[in-house]
């Protein structure tokens, strides 16, 4: 379940997990280390976009759950040796160039510097 709210949305009218195919690929071309996980969650399937490279945070983008959107903007979190944090993004329809600068965003920046421009959920 989303972190920012109790209730589920329908999938957006893109297909998440094909977006998250091909953020994956463009992470790749760009040096990062990227793939697409599928866990089963009590019998609920949970996709997510892991992001990593040596020395960085690492970043999980949330997918759908079973077919559902985790809302209407692009989560993901954030994963340093201090914990994990949640932070929201752009629109799931926003052009694919903005949902991988926040990708970026959350591998190179600092916490003030993610304040900035992202809401972070917790």
């Amino acid at each position: 379940m989303s972190i920012a709210s109790h209730h589920r949305r329908p999938a957006p009218p893109q297909d998440v997990d094909d977006r998250l195919d091909v953020m994956r690929h463009e992470l790749e071309r760009r040096g990062w280390d990227a793939r697409v996980v599928r866990y089963s969650v009590v019998g609920d399937l949970d996709v997510r976009l892991d992001v990593e490279r040596p020395g960085c945070p690492g970043v999980e983008l949330l997918g759908g759950c079973s077919g559902m959107s985790c809302g209407d903007n692009w989560q993901a979190v954030r994963i340093t040796a201090d914990g994990r944090v949640v932070w929201c993004g752009p629109s799931h329809a926003c052009p694919l160039a903005e949902s991988i600068a926040f990708v970026e965003a959350l591998l190179r920046c600092d916490d003030a510097e993610l304040a900035d421009r992202y809401t972070r959920l917790g």
